[in-house]
């Protein structure tokens, strides 16, 4: 089952988002430099999920949000060049931030947490990922970062390894890395997870520079942190099995990019983005991977009705772009009913829905995606027609 709200206008759309640690916040940027909170999205009713806070500290586009589990404070990234920690002040009732050194003189483009909260890492057009931490040194309250040069051009997006001591890494440069990001001012020992030896900070590991097609454009770990799957911009992912000696399994597909990938367990990889609709990639019978189904044309005959089914291709096609160069948006008079898909522009983020966020009562099993269309969609794992138990979850 897909669940979607219209969450911002059509027109501005959504670049990032990310949700608390236990489900009931969300944190989305409306395409804009700002930042909005939500509370209340535990709540099935997704028109009733409320706008809390809106915050403007940066001064161009958020290109990254990022909401650590650990500590309970979002890191934003901007094309302005800055990233700011947002601390909740309980007495103010407001979200205060604190300045973040990054020394790139390019956009920055994405940011994650590391999962233990102590540190983060962003991505930029610097050719360059500052990895930032809390200096408790200095008598101003500021993060402080070391930079990490092993890249000859943009740094589109970076995944932390569960241990929270490896990047990866995926660049223009049609490369992936997997680096060291282990720091001796936040981490007691080094860990080196499935590359057994440890290497210095910004080092990339023994033969985990990995070449692909097109641009790498998406990065993520499963849960175990032995497998690694980017996506890249020829329309293709590839699977890295550390467990198997860092085999990559590469995979094709004859669909539009994605810009999105995540790790639904062990055996499944779900991907978004310029096909407007989730793909799912599992394993095959040979013990490759293969892309499995697209969650929403492969069923939009018996969720959205047999009449939507029997349009062609090209009558949707037309029947978009004339409403667009017309009125600028999908009209509301049957025009829209064309789209096959729930999402009706590119997917710019995929995130994993904390348990009983996003109205999911306590039971887990969801993630949520965003798009250039202002909706955000909760999609849940056990009713896409799809054997999740098969796929080994």
């Amino acid at each position: 089952m897909v669940r979607a709200h219209q969450i911002v206008p059509q027109a501005a759309g959504i670049t990032c988002h990310a949700w608390n640690s236990t489900g009931d916040m969300l944190a989305l940027c409306p395409n804009n430099n700002e930042l909005h909170i939500y509370e209340g999205c535990n709540s099935a009713d997704m028109a009733s999920w409320r706008r809390a806070h809106v915050l403007a500290e940066h001064d161009m586009i958020i290109s990254g949000i990022s909401w650590s589990h650990a500590n309970n404070k979002i890191v934003t990234c901007s094309h302005d060049r800055n990233a700011f920690v947002w601390k909740f002040d309980a007495a103010a009732n407001r979200w205060v931030p604190t300045l973040c050194v990054l020394r790139i003189d390019r956009a920055a483009l994405s940011v994650e947490w590391s999962p233990d909260g102590t540190k983060f890492a962003v991505g930029s057009g610097s050719k360059s990922v500052p990895v930032c931490f809390h200096d408790n040194s200095q008598y101003t309250d500021w993060y402080v970062s070391k930079m990490i040069k092993k890249h000859k051009s943009t740094v589109i997006q970076v995944a932390w390894h569960p241990n929270s001591q490896i990047i990866a890494t995926v660049c223009s440069d049609r490369r992936c890395r997997v680096i060291s990001a282990t720091m001796q001012e936040v981490d007691a020992t080094a860990d080196a997870g499935p590359f057994g030896q440890p290497a210095a900070f910004g080092e990339v590991y023994p033969n985990a520079e990995y070449p692909c097609a097109g641009w790498a454009v998406a990065a993520a770990w499963s849960p175990s942190g032995t497998k690694l799957c980017f996506a890249a911009h020829d329309s293709s992912i590839h699977i890295v099995d550390y467990a198997a000696g860092g085999t990559v399994c590469a995979v094709n597909y004859s669909l539009l990019p994605l810009s999105a990938v995540m790790f639904l367990g062990e055996g499944a990889v779900v991907g978004g983005g310029h096909d407007m609709e989730p793909l799912l990639f599992s394993r095959d019978a040979q013990g490759g991977w293969a892309m499995k189904t697209r969650l929403d044309t492969d069923f939009s005959a018996s969720r959205k009705g047999s009449q939507q089914a029997a349009v062609t291709k090209i009558s949707a096609a037309r029947a978009m772009f004339q409403a667009k160069t017309t009125r600028g948006e999908e009209a509301s008079d049957g025009v829209s009913a064309t789209f096959k898909t729930t999402h009706r522009n590119a997917i710019t983020c995929i995130r994993a829905v904390p348990s009983g966020g996003g109205g999911g009562g306590g039971g887990g099993g969801q993630f949520s995606t965003t798009a250039l269309d202002g909706q955000i969609a909760m999609w849940e794992t056990s009713s896409l027609n799809v054997d999740m138990g098969a796929l080994r979850i």
